[in-house]
């Protein structure tokens, strides 16, 4: 296995995560607080991420798998 097929496996894994993570987060009530709290809550708060630039370096990342993809 190439070093990008590794790379887009842990890439594919790691998107499962965070496509279930914000579904989980999406269907929590709003407006409650949580009884018990979360053991890495305060790692949101530590992770400052300007959705602008977060999805201009997913968008960058598409771009480049696909071109690699397409070449085969």
């Amino acid at each position: 296995m190439t070093s990008i097929q590794h790379a887009l496996g842990n890439l594919f894994d790691s998107l499962e995560r965070l496509e279930s993570t914000a579904g989980k987060q999406e269907q929590r009530p709003r407006g409650r607080k949580q009884e018990q709290q979360d053991l890495f809550s305060g790692l949101s708060s530590a992770i400052n991420v300007d959705p602008a630039i977060f999805a201009r370096k997913l968008d960058s990342t598409i771009e480049k798998i696909e071109r690699i993809l397409m070449e085969g």
